[in-house]
């Protein structure tokens, strides 16, 4: 029995398998910045990530990602492979417009894009063409919490800080009202 073959973790015997998406490319474009950092951002997370993979892979059609100065960038999610081209391409799926610092703040996982679009700080340009797609889009670009740097506070903990806070607040109105009433009503 050759133990190099059977036990995990040992050299010649790789529990890692490469990413079952390829990203690339338009054939015979460059991309630009932004392209390169989705390109590069895609790449990671299945290089890393199984679930990323599996959810890339049940992702079809094409989002446009605009940023400041009108730098555009088009990724069309076709199953197993993934292009990205520079500018808006036809036939777009979403349209998605934003900062560069607020992509980056997503991708790095400091802000949710579902929040962001509710907030009205990523602009759809026109109604979804494939609504429940563009709601994978903006699941899969929400990075893995494995992946921050500052772990994301638990449900409980936030609760918690949410109760410590409007108990303070109320304390701090109680006192405004009472020194208010002081002042004006109680002779």
């Amino acid at each position: 029995m050759n133990l190099d073959q059977t036990m995990p973790g040992i050299e010649g015997n790789s529990t890692d398998h490469p990413p079952r998406i390829s990203v690339c490319a338009v054939e015979g474009q460059s991309l630009n910045g932004l392209g390169m950092m989705i390109q590069q951002y895609l790449e990671q997370n299945f290089a890393d990530f199984d679930h990323k993979v599996e959810a890339g892979l049940r992702i079809r059609g094409r989002v446009c990602v605009e940023v400041e100065k009108g730098i555009a960038t088009t990724v069309c999610f076709q199953g197993e492979e993934i292009q990205i081209e520079n500018g808006a391409g036809k036939n777009l799926d979403l349209y998605l417009q934003s900062s560069y610092l607020l992509l980056a703040n997503i991708l790095s996982g400091k802000a949710n894009p579902f929040v962001e679009v509710m907030k009205g700080n990523i602009k759809l340009r026109a109604i979804p063409r494939k609504p429940i797609q563009s709601l994978k889009v903006l699941s899969f670009l929400k990075i893995p919490p494995e992946l921050l740097i500052e772990p994301l506070p638990s449900k409980g903990k936030a609760y918690l800080l949410w109760a410590a806070g409007s108990i303070v607040g109320l304390g701090g109105l109680s006192l405004l009202v009472y020194y208010l009433f002081q002042l004006f009503g109680g002779s």
